[in-house]
């Protein structure tokens, strides 16, 4: 967890100096186009797993075990407890999960930008380094393309907060029918 707590400026340097070209205990995966986005995914995968796994734990905690104890009494594995107990009681936390996820990808910018800064030709250019490049670049100042695009992010993160709400409010209304 304790990634966590550190600022993603300070990850990002940390990690660019790991995978740096000369001087990096794993060289090169930054400079290498169909490397560098997944060494981003590490990453940022290593800089929130322990934030899902606390998640996940609580959701975990909150199965009575009961259910696990009356699966085993009607004779169910392993595999099928997993399958009909687990999976199904921890649909809240996944769902929140995976909203976390998807709206924290479109903030996504400074651990990018210190890594690669959208490079190596921009296999690493995400929406949110797509907006401040076209907005505040030197080179062509796009203010109202960069307003636009940070509209529409906002349209598109909205819009899966409200489709989360909406699942959410029919599992729901299906558990107490």
């Amino acid at each position: 967890f304790t990634p966590m707590t550190l600022s993603l400026t300070v990850i990002g340097l940390m990690w660019y100096f790991i995978f740096h070209p000369t001087i990096g205990v794993v060289a090169g995966p930054l400079a290498d186009e169909d490397t560098a986005l997944w060494a981003l995914c590490v990453v940022s995968g290593w800089t929130y797993c322990g934030f899902y796994m606390v998640l996940f734990y609580a959701g975990l905690q909150g199965i009575p075990r009961e259910l696990y104890e009356a699966a085993l009494i009607d004779g169910a594995g392993e595999i099928r407890r997993i399958v009909h107990v687990t999976l199904p009681l921890l649909r809240e936390t996944t769902l929140v999960s995976v909203l976390i996820c998807v709206t924290g990808a479109f903030k996504a910018y400074d651990l990018f930008w210190v890594m690669t800064q959208g490079g190596p030709h921009h296999a690493t250019e995400i929406v949110s380094t797509w907006l401040v490049r076209s907005a505040f670049s030197a080179a062509a100042t796009k203010m109202g393309y960069g307003a636009a695009l940070a509209a529409i992010m906002t349209m598109v993160v909205l819009g899966l907060s409200l489709l989360y709400l909406m699942v959410s409010r029919r599992d729901r209304a299906q558990e107490f029918a």
